[in-house]
């Protein structure tokens, strides 16, 4: 009885205490809910503070913390896109909330832009000057405005507020080490980490500064402590064991990987780096000999397999690696390391340039598993090569779909949309990489390349400015630089990339043809073209001399002097087909036909990847009215250069122009397959079925659906296209409406759409009209496709 009494008793007590539980307020929900989140954040919890961060947001719509807390777990996610929104959005939503605001300034210091950062900590100070956190990002701020003194009296002034603020500690160390106070730098650090001992970023500034001081065995100490507090992530491992393999200390390098396999027993990227190591520093035979080991410690674990088929492939024994991948495959037929080993089979099969079996192989993978990544990314890859740019598009599309954070999917998807001239979607595609690798240096001028390519150069110029201040060494973003600056004509800050890039090692010639640039840009042809000599006679085969060689001819042409641009290359010694190509185009100019012809043959029998080489002995077999010739060399160069459209293009019209119709439109149809957006390609297509095909109903649809994208042009000649097939289909109504509108347009219109125009007009019962159309249609002087049929209508009326 005493038993249930407290039973019930208990029950009373939560029926009491429900109800005040169902009254809290949104304020007390909202603030439970961030409470709980801040829990998990600090258990790097994150998925789970992020749902509970979300709960609040749903409570407060308007209170900017949610949003801002949810930004934090982006950030800790390497998200920093997402989260440099939603702090944004925090901001927005109250301006003086601070922790967002500065945040916010953090991101645009990181980005150069001093102005917008400068705004937000201003702001900040003037509504509270005891914020430690605007002190310290003032601090930043000043150290990069390289004003020393009051960046340390700055920092000083934070760690005197909060003496555990993270960001002021980074301020003062950086401060100390720009002033060449080394040892007070480390003194700083190390104090930060005492009071921040989990604080990653603290303890990674300790190994740069070490770094910067070449100091091998306090690099190795330092890294020891990141390793206790992330001890699963490989990379820091392998960060250390590269900075012994910089200091060609190998056996320091190989026990760190392999210390780093003892600790992590499980970690398989961690036995991975060591058989990575061994192939690269060591030898092959002693990499496989460690994968056998391993298969016979894991002889469940596939992966080992294919790590030895990447050391054949990698070392040239690819006959080997067939032989293992065949073996994979007969033992599993179609289980997931066979469909893997067929992919791996295929990439081999491109390698030594049998496309038909890749395809084969690839095909058998997604026939059995359709979201295959590897195999995907491998057809994605061949469909780029051979200029089917959409395709590539759909199959990386899928890759990100399913992994949004693929770095090797984004990399090629970018560079695909940059191919179809889509560029602000491949600039938002590789901001996405560069923000999941931040890192990844190339991924980030690569990005500033494209923006620039976009035509907004002051920001490419930030862009690439940020990687040169990160990595100083690094030739490629100084080359980078010069060539932005060059281009906008700011000729100090060129020479200042130039003589930077010039006392990197190895890049001297680079540096020359770059001074060779600038010169020739300020109307010094004759200097310039000394710099690209300089280059040009080091090595007429390299990829930099193939611009000094481009460079040249162009500064020779202006000063009106091909003859001596002949001379000179005729004195190369090199085999290089753009030398070849090169002569052929002096000799054209020169009116050497044979020399000409002999010089593009040469190029083209190597099978060059220059367009050029085909055009140009196209247009010389052309002239001399030899179409067969002509037509043989533009269908060699749209095999040799599958993703140029140019001797496709010319191809499919000279088809035409022989009367070979169906050929030609299965070849506009193979171009629009490659280049979807290629207005000039799609008219041309509809233009000839509807002069040449129009009896045939499909291929008249087929006009219709590539002419219908010019629905909307105001240009007369692609409206006239589109009229004329809709008139071609009987659809009289709207063929009168569209050539209506290119008639209107006005200008001086051509003949043909007159004709097109007056034979709409008679179909549609208007004689009158129909006849003054005709009339201008056969006017004096006029020649085109159909104008006998204009004159027989008009003679009828």
């Amino acid at each position: 009885m005493g038993s249930r009494k407290k039973i019930l008793a208990l029950f009373g007590f939560l029926a009491l205490a429900l109800p005040l539980t169902g009254c809290d307020n949104p304020e007390q929900k909202e603030a439970r809910y961030i409470r709980h989140g801040n829990a998990l954040f600090e258990k790097e919890e994150f998925e789970k503070a992020r749902i509970e961060y979300k709960n609040a947001a749903k409570i407060k719509p308007t209170d900017a913390e949610p949003i801002y807390r949810i930004g934090l777990v982006d950030e800790q996610e390497g998200d920093l896109r997402n989260a440099f929104s939603n702090f944004t959005a925090a901001e927005q939503q109250d301006v003086h909330y601070h922790p967002a605001a500065l945040k916010v300034a953090q991101y645009f210091l990181g980005a150069q832009q001093l102005d917008e950062a400068r705004k937000r900590i201003d702001a900040t100070l003037s509504e509270d000057p005891n914020d430690a956190e605007a002190h310290a990002l003032s601090a930043a701020l000043l150290l990069r405005e390289k004003k020393l003194d009051g960046a340390e009296a700055e920092a000083r002034i934070a760690l005197a507020k909060d003496p555990a603020n993270v960001s002021a500690c980074s301020a003062l160390t950086g401060i100390y080490s720009a002033k060449g106070e080394p040892q007070k730098a480390v003194t700083v650090i190390n104090d930060g980490i005492e009071r921040n001992p989990k604080n990653l970023a603290l303890l990674l500034l300790r190994v740069i500064l070490f770094e910067k001081a070449n100091d091998l065995p306090k690099i190795a100490e330092s890294y020891q402590a990141i390793f206790k507090l992330k001890p699963d992530q490989t990379q820091f491992r392998v960060n250390l064991a590269e900075e012994y393999i910089k200091a060609n200390k190998l056996d320091e390098a190989e026990t760190s990987l392999r210390n780093g396999m003892a600790a992590l027993p499980d970690n398989w990227e961690m036995k991975h780096q060591l058989v990575l190591f061994l192939a690269e520093h060591r030898s092959p035979a002693i990499a496989e000999a460690e994968i056998r080991k391993l298969m016979e410690a894991y002889p469940k674990n596939d992966d080992l397999y294919f790590w030895l088929a990447d050391l054949y492939v990698n070392t040239n024994a690819t006959d080997k690696a067939v032989d293992l991948l065949n073996q994979i495959v007969d033992r599993g037929q179609y289980d997931a390391p066979a469909l893997n080993a067929r992919t791996l089979l295929a990439r081999i099969s491109i390698k030594r340039g049998n496309r038909d079996l890749a395809n084969k192989l690839v095909a058998a993978v997604l026939a059995k598993a359709p979201d295959n990544r590897a195999a995907l990314l491998v057809r994605a890859s061949m469909a780029f090569d051979n200029g089917y740019t959409q395709s590539a598009v759909s199959d990386l599309r899928t890759i990100v779909r399913n992994t949004p954070n693929d770095k090797e999917a984004l990399q090629l998807l970018g560079e695909t949309l940059l191919l179809q001239g889509h560029l602000d979607l491949a600039i938002d595609t590789m901001k996405k990489l560069t923000d999941l690798d931040p890192t990844n240096l190339a991924a980030r001028v690569r990005l500033a390349q494209v923006i620039h390519l976009n035509g907004d150069t002051k920001q490419a110029m930030e862009l690439i400015s940020l990687v040169t201040k990160a990595a100083p060494a690094y030739a490629i973003g100084w080359e980078s630089a010069a060539r932005f600056a060059i281009d906008a004509k700011e000729w100090l800050p060129a020479e200042n990339a130039i003589g930077t890039l010039d006392k990197l090692h190895g890049q001297h010639l680079t540096a020359s043809y770059l001074e060779g640039q600038v010169l020739e840009s300020n109307g010094k042809s004759e200097e310039a073209i000394a710099k690209y000599m300089e280059v040009i006679n080091a090595d007429p085969e390299t990829p930099l001399a193939e611009h000094a060689l481009k460079s040249l001819l162009d500064a020779y042409n202006k000063l009106n002097r091909i003859d001596a641009a002949a001379r000179y290359l005729e004195t190369l010694k090199t085999n290089s087909p753009l030398v070849s190509v090169l002569i052929g185009k002096c000799y054209a100019i020169e009116g050497k036909t044979g020399e000409s012809a002999a010089a593009y043959d040469k190029a083209i029998k190597a099978n060059a990847a220059i367009p050029d080489a085909y055009l140009d002995r196209a247009h010389l077999s052309f002239e001399e009215h030899k179409m067969d010739e002509a037509l043989d060399v533009l269908k060699k160069g749209t095999a040799a250069v599958p993703n140029d459209f140019r001797a496709p293009l010319n191809a499919a019209s000279l088809l035409g122009s022989m009367g070979k119709y169906r050929e030609a439109i299965a070849m506009y149809d193979d171009i629009l397959a490659r280049n979807p957006g290629l207005d000039v390609a799609a008219n041309n297509l509809a233009e000839m079925i509807a002069d040449n095909e129009y009896n045939d109903s499909a291929a008249l649809e087929k006009a219709r659906n590539a002419a219908e994208r010019f629905s909307g042009s105001t240009n007369p000649l692609l409206l006239d296209t589109l009229g004329w097939v809709y008139f071609r289909q009987g659809n009289l109504p709207q063929a009168q409406t569209i050539l209506e509108r290119a008639i209107g347009l006005g200008g001086a219109l051509p003949p043909q759409l007159h004709y097109h125009y007056g034979a709409i007009l008679l179909k549609s019962g208007k004689t009158d009209k129909a006849k003054a159309e005709l009339e201008l249609a056969v006017a004096k002087g006029a020649a085109y496709p159909g104008i006998e049929d204009a004159k027989k209508l008009l003679d009828s009326q």
